[in-house]
């Protein structure tokens, strides 16, 4: 059901990056990677993701200006925000285009919950 599903990682941080593949792995979803928003945003417009799971604070573009950049250009792909920062809520996350804001500190089935409504709701 999820085998041709297709995930867009952005993070500069490879160890997370790394650990977030792990779990995507277990869901048997194909996972492509951006070190930032620039180069995510590159890869976007000439390539479809089902989701994107994208680091809200990397140098270059910000996930909150990835978010909007998509939106920009008409890119509806939902993406999903990842933070470390507890002042950063979900309201911020909507109003630049994301479907939700998770902490880098989550369970690893809040993850795959999050994974798999975002996706299997396609």
């Amino acid at each position: 059901m999820t085998k041709d599903k297709r995930i867009l990682l952005v993070d500069d941080d490879a160890l997370f990056k790394g650990v977030v593949k792990s779990y995507i792995g277990k869901l048997n979803m194909r996972v492509f990677e951006a070190e930032n928003g620039l180069i995510a945003l590159e890869f976007l417009l000439s390539n479809e993701v089902d989701l994107i799971l994208s680091d809200v604070n990397m140098p270059e573009m910000t996930g909150f200006e990835l978010s909007r950049a998509m939106r920009d250009r008409g890119i509806e792909t939902p993406i999903v925000l990842i933070t470390g920062n507890p002042l950063y809520t979900k309201a911020d996350a909507v109003r630049c285009g994301a479907r939700d804001l998770i902490n880098k500190l989550f369970q690893t089935d809040e993850l795959i919950a999050i994974i798999q409504n975002n996706v299997v709701s396609l």
